[in-house]
C-alpha cells in the first residue's frame, strides 16, 4: 500500500486480468492508481519511455533510494525454472538471475532501437 498521497504505477501485467484490488483501501491515503501498457505504442515511444526511465530514476536505484521488489533469485541453472515461474504468474515483483561477467545493466541505444514495433 503506498503512502500518503502516494502513487502505484502499474506497467504490463504478465497473464491476463491482476487480482481483485481494494480501491476504496487508496482513499483515505489521497492516493492514486495508474495503469498503461508499452506494447501497442510505437518503437520511437518505447525508446523515448525506456530513456526517460533511465534519465530519471536509475541514479535513484543507484543510490538505494529506490528499491526493485524481487520476488524471487534463480541461479543460471534455473533459468528453465525461472521462465515456468514467470508463465505461471507466480511471481510478485521482478524474478533475477545473475548477469554473465562484463556485461552491462544499461541497454546500449542501439539495442533499444531494435525494439519491435
Amino acid at each position: 500500500m503506498p503512502r500518503q498521497k502516494g502513487r502505484i504505477i502499474q506497467v504490463g501485467t504478465m497473464a491476463g486480468p491482476s487480482k481483485d484490488f481494494n480501491v476504496a483501501s487508496l482513499m483515505p491515503k489521497r492516493a492514486s492508481i495508474t495503469g498503461t501498457v508499452l506494447r501497442p505504442r510505437p518503437k520511437e515511444e518505447k525508446i523515448a519511455v525506456s530513456q526517460a526511465f533511465a534519465e530519471a530514476l536509475l541514479p535513484d536505484f543507484d543510490a538505494g533510494v529506490l528499491k526493485p521488489v524481487i520476488d524471487r533469485q534463480f541461479t543460471l541453472d534455473q533459468i528453465v525454472a525461472a521462465h515456468e515461474h514467470m508463465e505461471a504468474n507466480a511471481n510478485i515483483g521482478k524474478s533475477s538471475s545473475p548477469s554473465p561477467p562484463n556485461s552491462t545493466r544499461r541497454m546500449p541505444p542501439e539495442a533499444l532501437a531494435r525494439l519491435p514495433d
